[in-house]
């Protein structure tokens, strides 16, 4: 799936995935999911932390602006607040609705965007990030910011078709299927799935799911957008 040699220092890119690109017929909306893990302090290519921890230094980078200008929105975004399964450890989570796969490439080669990537390069010490297609939601998906958010990122067992993993109990923001891996660690993974977990969750919810092989398993905050 990947190379060993990355342009970027904090994840590998799926080359054959953006490869495949220029022949599909079907690109359309895309959800881009990303798992981010900061380092303490950025590492910025001066040597300096720029005065900023590596999350300060990734604020810095938020690329808002161009998001909206090719039609892009943020979905979700928020701070981990505890991750009983799963490694390495990650910070945060951000979910970014794309027009299309294309599009999310072509800003790529921005020079607005690109002017904003040494913020990232020195925060960010390793990031997932996957291209996922969203099922249709079968709860209510309400706008705000929830008293805690469940998220599930599995890998199914080895066999296991899209219904392997039940679904929780608890209501469904949003179940994604992840169609590639575009930038990681080489792993592949199956699912995306959010839930609200306001209150407190039954702990069995915190365990690796029945049907799934591997899994992060993540408690965080986040202001959402609808999601359909």
């Amino acid at each position: 799936m990947s190379t060993p040699s990355s342009p970027v220092p904090y994840g590998t890119p799926n080359f054959e995935w953006f490869a495949g690109l220029r022949d599909r017929t079907d690109d359309g909306r895309v959800m881009m999911v990303n798992l981010m893990r900061y380092h303490e302090r950025a590492q910025y290519a001066d040597g300096s932390d720029g005065g900023a921890s590596g999350k300060e230094a990734d604020d810095r980078y938020a690329p808002t602006e161009v998001l909206a200008d090719i039609g892009a929105r943020v979905m979700l975004h928020g701070d981990v607040l505890d991750q009983p399964h799963g490694s390495p450890t990650w910070d945060r989570v951000g979910i970014v609705d794309y027009p299309s796969r294309w599009e999310f490439v072509k800003m790529q080669k921005r020079p607005d965007f690109s002017a904003k990537h040494e913020h990232k390069a020195a925060g960010m010490k390793e990031t997932i990030v996957m291209a996922c297609v969203p099922r249709p939601a079968t709860d209510a998906a309400g706008e705000g910011r929830p008293a805690r958010l469940l998220v599930q990122v599995l890998r199914r067992a080895e066999g296991g078709g899209p219904d392997a993993v039940p679904v929780a109990d608890l209501p469904v923001l949003s179940h994604m299927d992840v169609e590639a891996t575009v930038l990681g660690d080489g792993r592949a993974w199956d699912e995306v799935r959010i839930y609200a977990a306001e209150g407190d969750a039954d702990p069995a919810l915190l365990d690796v799911p029945a049907g799934a092989a591997e899994a992060f398993v993540l408690v965080m905050h986040g202001d959402i957008n609808r999601f359909r």
